[in-house]
């Protein structure tokens, strides 16, 4: 450049002699420029590799179409023990502590990290167990509700709360339990015969054994047929507890209330109630109690002529006051001597259990055997004690020189009879049996023994 400029400022410019020494100079400074050109560029290529180390470039506005498919190495996630307190949606975050095929997490939402593999995503599963029974490996946890429970579950960050709560209107409560609540029924129908009441948890079906509280809002008519229908389940009868007889008015009275139990076997196969405890009248489930009730041979009359014994007398002999003072009732050794009298069976008597019937003789005579036998009739309507006797249970082993001996005749049933009933009792002398006395035997005293219920 300089060259140029002192050829231009020479003195031989004014003889037109300048210009071609310029000329000449710029042909000189051109090769000079080429020369520095090549050198630039040579040394640009020898260091653009460590100026591109150098410079840092933003894969999300620089990069087109990445494939790392050929790298030797990815590693695409952070990673780290514990997950970040914050996150934004897509971040991705390999957590070293977890177990494997779970380790892999992604920002769902917001400061929201979750486990693909613990969701259903990939990854080997969590094997499940039962009491340390192995069911089997899956990828996702299905929490049902059956009846008679509820299942909830809640998720907060990487913690999942998991409640199971039992349906009360399925299960009992203590506090139903402690009031009755589960087994009340108060009916509202206003009916003296027929009863319905709904409990606070719906019954399906009747069932045996089941029980309920029963709280009549009207007293029973009492000697008939009285029902009682548990939400809309069909009516069915009442009965005292020998599971035949009505219930008695006394027994389900108004405001009280009445433990009831239901058997399928009542009412002949279709159904019923029993009283099992309740109001005056009832039963309760007490202990058995041993009873005896005697039956007196008669009375005195005013002249002590005779005895009017209460008892009718077939074949017996004669009634008179051995040694003067008890009446007796003898019962002669040929022929069918028996002697009956009505009674009315006690009203607490359980019938499922027999009666026994306790005899005290006396023997007037030399030897031989003396053998009697019990038995029962009920009294009905339209029928006879001569036509509804049951089954005799006979007692020996007494001699008729006995001045006074006792003859227990065990489990004698009262064919059908029901507490309260009207029945007859008959005592006969069997005088087929072998070596029987020819002397004739007084009956001094009967007694009927039951289990009260």
């Amino acid at each position: 450049m300089n060259d140029i400029v002192r050829a231009l400022t020479s003195g031989d410019e004014r003889k037109g002699q300048g210009w071609p020494g310029a000329c000449e100079a710029v042909e000189k400074v051109k090769l000079k420029l080429k020369a520095q050109a090549v050198v630039c560029a040579v040394v640009c290529a020898a260091i653009s590799p460590h100026v591109a180390a150098q410079t840092l470039i933003d894969l999300r506005t620089q990069a087109k179409s990445a494939d790392f498919s050929s790298m030797g190495r990815t590693k695409p996630a952070q990673t780290g023990a514990a997950l970040p307190a914050t996150c934004s949606v897509g971040e991705v975050f390999f957590l070293t502590t977890a177990p494997a095929g779970a380790n892999l997490n992604v920002c769902a939402s917001q400061n929201q990290w979750s486990a693909p593999s613990a969701s259903g995503g990939s990854g080997s599963g969590v094997t499940l167990e039962a009491d340390g029974a192995t069911i089997g490996t899956a990828t996702a946890l299905n929490l049902l509700s059956t009846s008679g429970s509820t299942v909830t579950a809640n998720q907060a960050g990487n913690t999942l709360a998991i409640s199971v709560s039992p349906d009360s209107s399925l299960y009992a409560t203590r506090v139903n339990m402690q009031n009755g609540g589960d087994t009340y029924c108060v009916p509202t129908s206003g009916n003296p015969t027929v009863y319905t009441c709904s409990l606070p948890a719906p019954l399906t079906t009747y069932a045996d054994g089941m029980r309920i509280l029963w709280k009549p809002d009207v007293t029973c008519t009492g000697g008939v047929t009285t029902t009682l229908a548990v939400d809309g389940n069909p009516a069915q009868s009442i009965y005292q507890n020998d599971g035949v007889s009505n219930p008695l008015a006394s027994q389900c009275a108004a405001s009280t209330q009445v433990l009831l139990a239901y058997s399928g076997a009542l009412n002949s196969g279709t159904g019923g109630w029993r009283i099992i405890s309740g109001s005056s009248g009832s039963t309760s489930g007490s202990s058995a109690v041993t009873s005896t009730m005697d039956l007196p041979m008669g009375g005195f009359n005013v002249n002590a002529a005779g005895v009017y014994p209460g008892w009718a007398i077939d074949h017996a002999g004669t009634s008179f006051f051995a040694d003067g003072d008890v009446p007796t009732i003898t019962l002669a050794s040929t022929g069918s001597a028996f002697a009956a009298r009505p009674l009315r069976l006690p009203s607490n008597w359980d019938p499922t259990t027999p009666l026994n019937v306790m005899v005290t003789l006396a023997g007037f005579g030399s030897g031989g055997n003396i053998s009697v036998n019990a038995s029962f009739a009920c009294l009905g309507v339209g029928s006879t004690a001569s036509t509804n006797y049951g089954s005799a249970v006979s007692s020996s082993g007494l001699t008729s020189t006995a001045t006074f001996g006792n003859l227990t005749l065990p489990n004698v049933s009262p064919n059908g009879c029901t507490p309260g009933q009207m029945a007859v009792l008959k005592i006969a002398r069997d005088n087929t049996v072998s070596g029987n006395s020819t002397d004739a035997v007084a009956i001094v005293g009967v007694a009927v023994q039951w289990t009260s219920r």
